[in-house]
């Protein structure tokens, strides 16, 4: 069982990354790049990082690999969160039901005690983490195929192992995804509104928090499609009022833009037209729009995917990171977007989040205002290809 770290957390910082705080195979050979794991550390502190999000083989909690310890995951697991609680830095640890190769997570266990049951010494063991996360994008049939009937009984199964023996731990509703199989804009509601339904049966509240995952429709520009942002939260705050989850904060645990640089001619092939030509200053202007939009429509967390170049996942999130990397853009350089994330924290950080105020957002200028510590902070910008006066 893991002992409590005696390092300060900052909980109320909104800053974090997607599974980059950790030191294993897979990060090792692209983290060499920069110096090692110990470099990254020290970007992080840099950049004001106090979040991280373990997912799948990187920091998450897989029913199997754990148990049985596939492959030594468990020691990697083990070495994660005792490196990020000894350093400061928050986990969200995904909890994954998939037990074996013949069972893998992406249906409801056929065994849900047992599944119960190592949820309750997953938590036990493992103290520092206070938020725990059910399954991942769970409305896009890549990581869970079940359906939504299925996926409450696994929220309910969940959500009451982990409240046994944490009552005060945040409880993260698996996320959602803003695209369909092609790109384009979805609704999330044509999911959840039956989880909801199904777990509203069941007469209590099963999760603290939803996770809503903001991607590039492709229906929208590399200069606009943050816009899609503000329909994609309200449409999340009106499902969770409608189901008595009003009180639910949300979060983004996934949001990025690439630059296509470094990107073959395949590659580039397979994005829309728009998306084709990405530059550092157009990922670094959408960065802190959606950052600063989510922020003033309430969103709790946001984080961006992912922090370094590298072999992630689908080819666009290996140029999505603020750091290029040799073996994909032909440098180890800092982007745009990395000097821009700095910026914002260390402007932002320590700010009144429930007190942020919208001054405009209309005819393309857009201005909200911070409160850190009683000095205002504004943070404008202006979508037109004109200058604006403001009054």
């Amino acid at each position: 069982k893991q002992t409590l770290p005696t390092a300060s957390i900052n909980e109320d910082s909104p800053f974090g990354f997607l599974a980059q705080y950790i030191d294993n195979s897979t990060t090792k050979p692209i983290y060499a790049a920069y110096g090692g794991f110990s470099a990254i550390q020290e970007i992080y502190k840099d950049l004001s990082v106090h979040w991280d999000r373990g997912a799948g083989k990187n920091g998450g909690a897989t029913w199997g690999a754990i148990e049985k310890n596939i492959d030594g995951y468990r020691g990697v697991f083990d070495n994660y969160v005792k490196t990020a609680s000894d350093n400061g830095i928050n986990l969200l640890i995904t909890i994954d039901p998939g037990y074996s190769e013949k069972e893998f997570g992406y249906y409801l266990p056929s065994n849900l005690p047992a599944y119960a049951e190592f949820v309750e010494k997953l938590v036990d063991d493992y103290p520092s983490v206070k938020h725990w996360q059910i399954h991942n994008e769970v409305n896009g049939k890549v990581f869970w195929k079940d359906t939504a009937q299925n996926y409450a009984k696994l929220v309910r199964a969940t959500s009451e192992a982990i409240r046994k023996n944490c009552p005060d731990c945040k409880i993260v509703l698996g996320s959602s995804i803003n695209m369909d199989g092609k790109g384009y804009s979805k609704s999330i509601n044509s999911y959840f509104e039956p989880v909801l339904k199904e777990l509203n049966k069941y007469g209590k509240n099963y999760f603290d928090i939803f996770d809503y995952h903001f991607f590039v429709p492709a229906e929208y520009t590399p200069d606009s499609y943050y816009l899609a942002l503000d329909k994609g939260i309200n449409e999340t705050k009106n499902l969770l009022r409608k189901h008595g989850y009003g009180d639910a904060e949300i979060w983004i645990t996934e949001t990025m833009i690439f630059t296509t640089n470094g990107m073959s001619d395949k590659e580039i092939e397979k994005l829309p037209k728009e998306y084709q030509t990405i530059t550092e200053k157009q990922q670094a202007k959408s960065l802190i729009k959606i950052y600063v939009l989510s922020l003033a429509n309430g969103v709790k967390k946001i984080f961006w995917n992912k922090l370094t170049e590298g072999p992630w996942f689908d080819f666009m999130f290996k140029w999505a990171g603020l750091i290029r990397h040799p073996n994909f853009s032909g440098s180890d350089s800092k982007k745009l977007s990395y000097y821009t994330y700095k910026k914002m924290t260390e402007t932002l950080e320590g700010s009144d989040w429930n007190n942020i105020q919208t001054i405009q957002e209309s005819d393309g200028i857009y201005i909200y205002k911070f409160n850190k510590a009683g000095k205002k902070i504004w943070v404008a910008w202006n979508d037109n290809s004109a200058e604006k006066q403001i009054t």
